[in-house]
């Protein structure tokens, strides 16, 4: 899994267009794809797919997100504000 989520983060970072990125932030997401994703998946091992992308986001998206019913989304900013983080209490798993 390791080897995929390696490839498949290069695949991406690949089609980030010109300019491109600095190459710290591209190492930066590339380690984050297989760390994070590696991650997740020990989080959830039936899962049979998982979805890995690089998107700009606006303001409010959440509401967005709330109505898809994936079972996990994994985020992580890069700029702004960031992710605001529940308690584990709050979590049902």
């Amino acid at each position: 899994l390791a080897a995929e989520l390696s490839s498949r983060g290069r695949r991406l970072l690949d089609k980030v267009g010109e300019p491109g990125l600095p190459d710290s932030l591209r190492l930066q997401i590339q380690r984050d794809i297989e760390e994070v994703g590696l991650a997740t998946a020990r989080l959830l091992p039936g899962t049979k797919a998982m979805i890995l992308k690089l998107e700009l986001m606006g303001e409010s998206v959440c509401s967005r997100w709330h109505q898809d019913r994936y079972t996990c989304r994994s985020i992580i900013t890069y700029n702004g504000s960031g992710t605001v983080y529940a308690h584990n209490d709050n979590v049902n798993f």
